[in-house]
């Protein structure tokens, strides 16, 4: 059987909180026709916390009949800058070591994530030393965003790490692009068009909990008020939680409308901070949940939230929040402006606002949750555009172009993903 070798920093599970796209991507190369091995670090992206026992540089494990390796790194990452830096040089070095040592010596393909930058080196390395060709799944652009964020700043440093991003991209056999915005950002840094493919930042295995349990207070909040609003995701500088808890602020007299928020992050404290100084007593923060958890969370709510930054270079940005909403069948009220705002307009799934508008984006949280027919009718939309366009048929032709199987039809487009309505 065909094999690829999968190297990405995070891998979360049903499990555990965070991001899907990478078990999604596993599981439809598997369903592909390959046999999969994919190396990950032994710690939680979003809690900092260690997976399994923690002994040993690296551990394995079989889960659905995809080999998982993952190697150790240094723990509560988010404590630090310095130790974030550790944390993802140790984690590129040993998935490096573990790729040479514990893989076998020939696969079809290198498929690998951008993030973190600092493991580029190192892919060059293992495809150049296990002679395979590589696949790059550009689920965010760096060093653009750190810029964008104001992390970093225009330097030699960035320049250079622009310059390697723009080196791998050309020598990677295809690419995937998480959102519209990148791909046409890669096509403007002049790549080929025909080897980058679209795959969305949705979940097409994706089941909604239908009257699971709720955790304890949850379910107490959820009794309280007759609609409530959730967002689901990080608490790190590309999502502007702040401005959903100024709107949540501005709707604090009203004793039929709540606010819950899910998630984690290194600016957990900043937020729980400024919620207590407004004042918003209908509103509660409940951590980083399991995915499974949170679906069930998000089933009983009524509203989708979500807030990006006003830089322009998040225009291009499209979550995978957005699509978890979707398919929980849950209109989305969003302030920002691009790619998702595009999105709500042309499936009718929600309502967009300018970025950082708290007022305006309280006004449209409330109409929806005082005009039960315009809601309903928008969460139709969202679940019927998810049915039509996250499904494992559109995905897996997708995965197939980008990453046929030896002696079949290479280099072939993938469909451009089309709005469904």
């Amino acid at each position: 059987m065909p094999h690829i070798l999968y190297i990405t920093y995070h891998l979360p599970t049903d499990e555990e909180p965070g991001a899907f796209r990478p078990w999604v991507e596993a599981r439809l190369l598997q369903e592909s026709g390959y046999q999969v091995t994919v190396i990950t670090s032994a710690v939680q992206y979003m809690t900092g916390k260690m997976i399994g026992s923690g002994r040993g540089w690296c551990q394995e494990e079989m889960r659905e009949g995809i080999r998982i390796l993952r190697v150790w790194t240094v723990s509560d990452h988010r404590r630090s800058l310095f130790r974030r830096f550790l944390n993802y040089s140790i984690f590129a070095f040993l998935a490096a070591v573990a790729s040479l040592r514990k893989v076998p010596a020939r696969a079809s393909y290198l498929f690998a994530a951008t993030d973190p930058i600092f493991l580029m080196p190192f892919l060059l390395l293992i495809s150049i030393l296990k002679r395979i060709p590589m696949v790059l799944d550009e689920r965010d652009l760096f060093p653009e965003t750190a810029i964008a964020i104001g992390v970093a700043k225009e330097s030699w440093i960035t320049r250079l790490f622009y310059l390697m991003q723009q080196f791998m991209r050309r020598r990677a056999v295809s690419i995937l692009a998480a959102t519209p915005g990148i791909k046409r950002r890669l096509v403007s840094y002049g790549h080929n068009p025909q080897k980058i493919h679209m795959l969305y930042n949705g979940d097409p295995y994706l089941n909604v909990p239908d009257g699971s349990p709720l955790p304890e207070q949850a379910a107490q909040f959820r009794k309280r008020f007759r609609c409530v609003a959730c967002y689901a995701g990080g608490f790190g500088h590309v999502n502007d939680v702040g401005t959903i808890i100024r709107a949540a602020a501005e709707l604090k007299h009203r004793d039929d409308l709540g606010f819950l928020i899910l998630g984690g992050g290194e600016r957990s404290k900043e937020y729980n901070d400024l919620a207590r100084e407004l004042g918003v007593a209908n509103l509660i923060f409940l951590g980083a949940l399991p995915r499974h958890t949170a679906r069930a969370v998000l089933a009983a709510c009524d509203i989708g939230l979500q807030a990006l930054p006003p830089n322009p270079f998040f225009g291009g940005t499209l979550t995978s929040k957005t699509f978890e909403y979707f398919g929980a069948g849950r209109p989305l009220v969003f302030a920002g402006q691009g790619d998702t705002t595009d999105l709500l307009k042309e499936s009718g799934a929600g309502i967009g606002v300018p970025a950082e508008n708290a007022q305006e984006m309280a006004t449209a949280i409330a109409r929806l949750a005082d005009d039960d027919h315009l809601r309903e009718s928008m969460a139709a939309a969202a679940r019927k555009w998810y049915e039509r366009n996250i499904t494992p048929g559109n995905f897996l032709r997708i995965m197939q172009a980008a990453m046929p199987l030896p002696g079949s039809a290479a280099g072939m487009a993938s469909p451009e993903p089309q709005i469904v309505h």
